[in-house]
């Protein structure tokens, strides 16, 4: 499976709330925690079937990200464009890559309001 330690990464949300690279701020839904989980094994298995060399995490490149916001998101409606996007910039935050997120146009703006993420990135001093 492509990216084994992403999906490690930004997955199991349980008992504590937090999980290696990615914790919570404010409580959510254990829906919502699925729903994110499986939308990002969707976004990892395009991944994989489109591009057969990225193995690892440290494969993935901005390119991937363009290609499944561009084509592999075409056709969905725009209210699961969304998800998906919402899905995405937290794995690239994952990534420790911010600076895709403005590349991609998905970086979230002041101007854009909205209530506040209820995940995030959490810094950690492990090596993977």
């Amino acid at each position: 499976m492509v990216i084994k330690k992403l999906k490690n990464n930004i997955k199991g949300v349980e008992v504590t709330k937090t999980i290696e690279g990615v914790k919570k701020k404010v409580k959510a839904e254990g829906i919502t925690i699925q729903k994110h989980e499986s939308r990002m094994q969707r976004i990892l298995d395009a991944i994989e079937a489109r591009y057969p060399e990225v193995r690892y995490e440290w494969q993935l490149k901005c390119k991937h990200f363009i290609w499944v916001k561009n084509v592999f998101l075409e056709g969905y409606a725009e209210s699961t464009k969304s998800d998906y996007i919402r899905t995405m910039r937290l794995m690239i935050l994952a990534l420790g890559k911010a600076g895709w997120l403005n590349i991609l146009g998905i970086a979230k703006t002041e101007s854009q309001g909205g209530r506040p993420s209820a995940f995030a990135v959490r810094k950690s001093k492990r090596m993977y």
